[in-house]
């Protein structure tokens, strides 16, 4: 039976697809809660078209769906990963012999503009460090900033990061970051 989009079946291949690509990629939290927002849309946009399985699915009804989504104003970067939840749910549909074929082979999402990172400059990083170290609370901001900066992590990798991770002796932090990956870092 093809899951219908309107049917309990449905949320379950959403649901199993994502919990799927959570073990089998070693995807973040947020990138599986981004997937499945993403399949939510593609499932609300079906049934405003009177689509009701996703075997009916054509390349065309999602290269119409992707346009609807770039006219309602989501941008490259989020279309392309759209894109992406699509073709892993295909994907995943298609193991599970639900499909016949994957819709999103082949599509391509607008491209992205490349933007560089935006650095503060070192004045600029001294006075955001400058927090007044006079509680708790200031001491704990000031030495997370100081970390954030120094050892170059990502806020997610910072809020993750626990004691035992951290070797004040060798002055070296195990860090966690996106993919699963671990490196470590000088502190």
């Amino acid at each position: 039976r093809h899951p219908s989009v309107a049917d309990h079946p449905a949320r379950t291949a959403r649901v199993g697809a994502a919990r799927s690509a959570a073990v089998e990629r070693r995807l973040s939290t947020n990138t599986v809660e981004s997937y499945r927002r993403d399949l939510r849309a593609l499932t609300a946009w079906m049934a405003d078209k009177d689509l009701k399985r996703f075997a009916d699915l054509l390349g065309e009804h999602l290269r119409s769906f992707i346009a609807s989504e770039h006219r309602r104003g989501l941008s490259a970067t989020s279309l392309q990963r759209r894109l992406s939840a699509l073709r892993s749910f295909f994907q995943h549909l298609l193991k599970r012999d639900e499909l016949g074929g994957n819709p999103a082979q082949g599509l391509r999402a607008p491209k992205a503009p490349r933007k560089l990172p935006q650095v503060l400059d070192a004045d600029e990083m001294t006075r955001l460090v400058e927090v007044p170290t006079d509680t708790v609370i200031g001491r704990r901001d000031r030495a997370m900033l100081e970390l954030l900066y120094s050892s170059g992590l990502r806020l997610s990798e910072l809020c993750g990061l626990r004691w035992r991770e951290l070797d004040l002796a060798e002055g070296l932090v195990r860090i966690t970051g996106k993919g699963d990956k671990t490196r470590i870092v000088p502190v």
